[in-house]
Order: structure tokens, then sequence, then C-alpha cells
């Protein structure tokens, strides 16, 4: 039993330096915060600030903003005569001008610009009564018009399905959105159908994406 008492006794007084040297630890531990930090305070500028800009143009004047990807570049285009920008990464812009400076666009409203088989196509409806098509061989332009007012009220948005198939959607007043086929860049389908897209008195800007096979629609509203 000699050793057993030896060993038991070893025991102990490791554990007793144990829970010795954990009380100095935890002493000295809570001494170092004993104190309560006092906070310092602090001021908000409830004014948000964006550090966000775009040269010459005021950010301001950026409405309805488009961005296409063409060639390693991204083109901005927006309400108005159609400002353009142009970017390499999307933070830095460089001002182009705008879609036709020799003769200007009459506050078009919504433009996007899309390229296909050398041409680019913008679709636009000029202060909201009805849509006009501009072709241009350049993503800065000059576009020049190509189709009369072809109606559909405002904001219209195109997007082209994998198989090469196109389809216009656009604002129809208090009706909601309405979805149209297209037989080419230069030709909507005006008989159109109306989508289940309605938000109360104001609903448009309508954009359709896909991904994974789903096609997904998104637009703005007022909600009553």
């Amino acid at each position: 039993m000699k050793n057993f008492n030896e060993l038991f006794q070893l025991f102990s007084t490791k554990h007793l330096l144990f829970v010795i040297i954990s009380g100095l630890v935890l002493l000295l531990g809570c001494s170092e915060y004993s104190e309560v930090p006092v906070l310092e305070d602090l001021t908000m500028d409830k004014t948000y600030k964006n550090h966000f800009t775009l040269p010459v143009k005021p950010l301001a004047e950026v409405a309805d903003p488009f961005i296409m990807r063409y060639n390693g570049w991204y083109y901005l285009y927006c309400t108005g005569e159609v400002n353009i920008w142009k970017s390499k990464d999307l933070a830095q812009w460089i001002y182009v001008g705008t879609a036709n400076p020799k003769d200007p666009l009459p506050m078009a409203f919504a433009p996007e610009v899309y390229y296909w088989n050398g041409k680019f196509y913008m679709y636009t409806s000029p202060s909201g009564k009805g849509h006009y098509i501009y072709v241009s061989n350049q993503p800065t332009g000059p576009f020049v018009r190509a189709s009369e007012n072809l109606g559909m009220f405002l904001d219209g948005s195109v997007f082209i399905d994998d198989d090469g198939s196109w389809y216009f959607t656009h604002c129809n007043g208090n009706s909601g959105i309405m979805g149209h086929t297209m037989k080419s860049p230069l030709e909507i389908d005006k008989k159109g159908k109306t989508l289940n897209a309605y938000m109360g008195e104001w609903t448009e800007g309508p954009m359709i994406i896909k991904r994974d096979g789903r096609y997904f629609m998104l637009y703005t509203g007022t909600h009553y």
C-alpha cells in the first residue's frame, strides 16, 4: 500500500499545484480586464456618400442604366440623350459621348443595346410615347433610327434565348407587363400577350434572364 499511498499523494500534490496555478492565471486575467472600458461617443454621418461616380456627367443624370458587354469592354447607356460610358472593370469609367451628337435622341427612356450579326440595335421609348429601334455599326454610335413608332408604351427590353429566338417585353400602362415574339431584331409581333406581372397602378422596367434552364423576369412597381 506504500506505493499506492505515495502515488495518491503525488497526484494530490499535482492536483493542488494545478488548482493554485489555474487560480493565479484566472486572477491575473481578470485584473487585466477589471476596469470597464469607456466607449467614446461615436458621431454618425446620416448622409450617404457614394464614392462611385462617373466622369464628366453627374451620377444624378444616369437614370434607367443598361450595361452591355462587347469585346472586353462594358458599355453603359442611360435615359436622356443616351449618354454613353465604357469601362474595362465596371469601376473606372470613360465618358464617350451621346448616342448621336448630330441628331440627338429626344429624352430616350430606358435604352437597351444588343449586338447581333455585326450591328448594334438600340431599343428605347422617347418620352415614353412608343418605341423606336436605332442601329449602329459601333457600340458608341452614332445610332440612326431604323423604325417608325412601334407603340407599346415604354421600358422595352429584349431577351435572346440560347436557340437565337428573340423576345420583347415592355410596360403596358395599367395592364402590367406584356411580352412579344420577334421575327428579327427589327420585327416585333404587335399582338403580344399580357403576362402575369402586375404591381398596382405602376408596373414597369421588365427584364428577362435565364439561369440553369429556368427563366426569371424582373420588374418594378408601386405595389398599390
